[in-house]
This record gives structure tokens, C-alpha cells and sequence, in this order.
């Protein structure tokens, strides 16, 4: 190839690049716009409207335990009077635009007028693109913690985002995505009953990890995630319920549910397990690896 040739085929590669990073914008933007009107309809029609119109046919919410979400919001009474009120500040599509996820700060109120019962927290939604082109709601989770302080509405994107607007893999390395991704939760799961969370989070996760657990603010990076760990930590196995990958094969997610064991504070003979639920959302690194970009962990009630 000639130099002219090359120069040629230099600026198109330039210009296929750029172009492939506009439509993930508009991609990326039109998952906020879904996560944001969603939001409203919740505040101007209720909870029960705005959560019939968002939820995918077989979507999940959390309460603890996984449970179809469509099931209960239709037994909800349109006119219960709580105020569920959130906003995303953070979301991460796949390459294909197929698949994504949103996260930010949450509030409930039972009652509009006096605020009176209310409790603050983060929220995880993972979405899906539905074949007429709509973000539906495949999965809602969050964790509770104390009032937050930050009222910002600048929704920001991954530091370090996927290729941009990957195609889709065929059925066969789609197939081979999901037992690695599988795979890579198992193992996971053996290294923090083995050595303890921190170890196996300091393995699995990538350094812009989030990370999420009740009573406390989400962590924000590796070494937060870290600090967090060393308060908390207790040695935990899970196992995995669901598992799905989007079609670029470069984001999925595990849920499920786990026990963790720990001694209950100054007696370090009596042994306390608790059971909790999961979300693990995955990114395909660099080296074709899974690597832990979110991590939550939902207490149940204890027994």
C-alpha cells in the first residue's frame, strides 16, 4: 500500500472512529433521558404508574430476596401516598447499546407534606434495549444509608469506557461470554469464603470499581472500595441465580443469593451468619478478562 493509500485509509479509520463514538453518546444519553423520565412519571403519576410503564415483562426488584417486579407494583394501590423521588448520576452502556446500567441517590417519603418516615439511599437499574428501540427496566436494587448532602445533576459516564459501538458476537461466543462470566463469578465466590472479601475484591474488580453496601455511602474506586472492606469484611460465599450478558459481550451481570459469617463484636467465639442478596455487574477488560465494576450487597432481615 502506497503512502497515499495509507493516508486515505488513516482518515476514514479516524472518521469510522468518530462517528462510532457519537452514536454511543447519543446512546448513552438516550438511556439517561429513559432513567430521568422514568423518575418524573414516578413523582407526577405515582409509584405504581411510573413502575408499570418502566419494568420489562420479567423485570426483578429487591425486597430483600429477588421478586418479579411487574407482579407487585400491580397490586399497589395508585393512590398510596409515598414519594419515592432519584436521580442518576451515573451510566455505563455496552458497545452494542443493548445493555446498560444507572445509579444515584434516592429519597422516600411516606408522607409529601410533613416527610415524616423517610429514608435515603442508592439505587442500581439495569436496562435493556426492547426491539422497538426503548430502555426497559430488567432489574432495580438499592441500598439504604444516612441523608446525603450533594444535590448535583450532572450524570457522568465511565472514565474508561468499552470499544466504541462494538457489534454484536455471534450466538457461539455469546454462549462462551456467559460460562466465562459464569466461570469468573464462581471463582470469586471460592476465593472470598477462602481468603476473605478484600483479597478476592482486590482480584476480581476493576480500579473504578463502585461499590455498595447498607448504612454506607458508595464507594468510588479500588482503594475506597478497599477501606470500606476493612471495616466490614467478613468471609461471604454466594451463589449466582441469573446471569446475562449483552449481545457486544462486553457487560453482564450476576445476581443472587449468599451467606456471610462473622464474630459478633467481643466475643470472638460466637459465630453470627447472615443471608443477603447480590448484584455483581461485570466489563470486559483490555486482556478479555471479567472485571467487577459494580458490587452490591443487600442484607435480609435477621432471623
Amino acid at each position: 500500500m502506497n503512502q497515499s493509500r495509507r493516508a486515505v485509509v488513516a482518515v476514514l479509520v479516524l472518521f469510522w472512529t468518530a462517528a462510532a463514538l457519537a452514536d454511543q453518546a447519543a446512546d448513552w444519553k438516550s438511556l439517561v433521558d429513559a432513567e430521568k423520565a422514568f423518575a418524573e412519571t414516578a413523582l407526577e403519576k405515582g409509584l405504581r404508574t411510573a413502575f408499570l410503564k418502566y419494568l420489562a415483562g420479567g423485570a426483578l426488584i429487591f425486597r430483600p430476596q429477588p421478586t418479579p417486579g411487574r407482579p407487585f407494583y400491580e397490586k399497589l394501590s395508585p393512590d398510596l401516598p409515598t414519594v419515592l423521588i432519584w436521580r442518576p448520576l451515573f451510566a455505563e452502556i455496552s458497545g452494542a447499546a443493548d445493555m446498560g446500567y444507572t445509579s444515584g441517590p434516592y429519597e422516600v417519603y411516606k408522607d409529601r407534606l410533613t416527610k415524616e418516615g423517610s429514608d435515603f439511599g442508592h439505587y442500581v437499574t439495569i436496562w435493556k434495549k426492547q426491539s422497538g428501540g426503548d430502555w426497559k427496566a430488567i432489574l432495580d436494587i438499592g441500598i439504604s444509608h444516612a441523608e446525603f448532602g450533594s444535590r448535583s445533576d450532572d450524570v457522568r459516564a465511565p472514565a474508561e469506557p468499552g470499544p466504541a459501538a462494538a457489534g454484536t458476537v455471534s450466538g457461539l461466543e455469546l454462549e462462551r461470554a456467559k460460562l466465562t462470566l459464569r466461570t469468573a463469578e464462581a471463582s470469586f465466590s471460592k476465593r472470598s469464603e477462602a481468603e476473605g472479601l478484600a483479597k478476592a475484591t482486590k482480584a476480581y474488580a476493576a480500579d473504578r470499581i463502585r461499590f455498595y453496601r447498607q448504612g454506607n455511602f458508595p464507594a468510588s474506586g479500588i482503594k475506597e472500595a478497599l477501606k470500606l472492606l476493612a471495616r466490614l469484611e467478613s468471609p461471604s460465599s454466594w451463589t449466582p441465580v441469573g446471569i446475562d450478558v449483552s449481545t457486544s459481550a462486553d457487560l453482564g451481570y450476576t445476581y443472587g443469593t449468599g451467606r456471610l459469617s462473622h464474630f459478633a463484636a467481643g466475643d470472638s467465639a460466637d459465630k453470627v451468619e447472615r443471608a443477603f442478596s447480590y448484584l455483581h455487574i461485570w466489563r470486559k477488560a483490555g486482556d478479555g478478562t471479567w472485571r467487577i465494576v459494580l458490587d452490591l450487597a443487600l442484607l435480609h432481615p435477621s432471623q
